[in-house]
């Protein structure tokens, strides 16, 4: 079979030589990768762990396949450096693009801009990253037609040479909680000081074991970002509005379940306001005023 190959392709022993040590490289690497990825998922259940494992042991076969690899065909390599020179000068125009994925590819994995499991928004897309990979990264989507931070269950495959020209918001990185508001209207005839002592109360219920997470977080010595906040304390802010007293919640709490904790705390303040009949919500109201005190024409 071999000999009607070389004799139909014009392809010398040699040659067919290299072919045959470089398929038998590959196919051992990749063997090697799938028995150990075996045993890996045999003791370690973690997802993300195993995760790694997929990515690192594919890296390090790509990189070892060019090291043994390389070395068989150099002097084939030699014998055709002008024609590599012209194709790999002709390559760098027309793959431009997924050089630059390549390129951003190092960047993501070297200076981390995000990693496996967090949330970012990079342009018009916001959502989850479960993968990243050599010409571009995926994340599940959130937002866009469902309300608040909700999966939608779509997948988006973004190409990695968009962190180089779009700002990457990342919702982890500096520490492990963002901020959130929730606004609340009440009328200028409730008891706005009761009102807010029972948010302030609701809020610190529910949210207030992420003030010791996140002080721990920013104190550790291996912090990668100087973040420094003063107060973690769950927060009601007042302000005045037309149509009443507005009281702003503001708090800390997980992105992946920020609707969720906004629901509870909504709830919980439902049920406060209606054991008080002086504290009401206020809408958008207009009063109209009618004088009478004059004679009808």
């Amino acid at each position: 079979m071999l000999e009607w190959i070389s004799d139909t392709l014009g392809i010398s022993s040699s040659v067919q030589g290299r072919i045959l040590l470089t398929i038998l490289v590959l196919v051992t690497l990749l063997l090697v990768r799938r028995l150990a990825l075996r045993a890996v998922r045999s003791r370690i259940s973690d997802p993300k762990v195993q995760y790694k494992w997929r990515k690192g042991s594919s890296y390090f076969v790509y990189v070892l396949s060019i090291l043994i690899i390389a070395p068989i065909w150099i002097s084939e390599f030699r014998s055709m450096g002008t024609f590599l020179g012209l194709l790999s000068a002709g390559l760098a125009i027309a793959l431009k693009d997924p050089v630059v994925n390549i390129f951003a590819w190092a960047q993501i994995i070297f200076k981390k801009p995000f990693e496996m499991g967090d949330r970012i928004e990079v342009g018009n897309n916001k959502g989850d990253v479960v993968d990243i990979d050599f010409f571009q990264f995926t994340i599940l989507e959130i937002g866009n037609w469902v309300a608040a931070d909700q999966s939608t269950g779509r997948l988006i495959h973004i190409p990695n040479g968009i962190i180089f020209n779009q700002p990457v918001f990342n919702f982890n990185q500096a520490m492990k909680h963002i901020w959130h508001e929730i606004p609340i209207l009440i009328t200028y005839e409730s008891n706005w000081q009761r009102a807010k002592e029972i948010l302030s109360e609701v809020a610190r219920q529910r949210v207030g074991h992420f003030v010791d997470q996140t002080r721990n977080q920013l104190s550790r010595s291996d912090q990668r970002y100087t973040v420094i906040y003063r107060d973690l304390e769950p927060s009601v802010i007042t302000n005045i509005e037309d149509s009443g007293v507005l009281l702003t919640v503001r708090y800390l709490c997980d992105p992946q379940t920020r609707r969720t904790t906004q629901e509870q705390i909504m709830e919980d303040t439902l049920i406060s306001f209606s054991k008080h009949a002086d504290i009401e919500l206020a809408y958008p109201t207009r009063r109209f005023i009618s004088d009478h005190s004059g004679d009808s024409p």
